[in-house]
């Protein structure tokens, strides 16, 4: 392996691949802990100290949800109301038969 012949532990890599920032956000690993780990990677001291600002990164992340989902639900069609349809309604272990009434507006 690779890894092995380079003297490296793999899980030493994992660990400098998590505490490694991404694109927008800070590094999985900071946002989990708060504050930033110390790894091989070279760092100052000053950037493990904790600072972190979590309205942001909550607003970043839900940005990218909203974005993600608009584009899961880019071919979506709402569903034709129904009425006067045979419908199974299952409460409770037993199915009944029922009937949909008109929807109200």
């Amino acid at each position: 392996m690779l890894l092995k012949s380079q003297g490296k532990h793999p899980y030493l890599v994992t660990m400098e691949y998590n505490s490694s920032p991404k694109q927008t956000l800070p590094s999985p690993a900071e946002m989990l802990m708060g504050r930033k780990f110390r790894t091989q990677l070279p760092c100052s001291r000053k950037a493990l100290k904790p600072h972190f600002n979590t309205e942001r990164h909550i607003d970043i992340l839900h940005d990218n949800q909203t974005k993600s989902a608009a584009y899961y639900n880019i071919g979506r069609k709402p569903l034709p109301l129904l009425s006067k349809q045979s419908v199974v309604i299952q409460p409770a272990r037993s199915k009944q038969p029922r009937q949909t009434n008109e929807p109200q507006q």
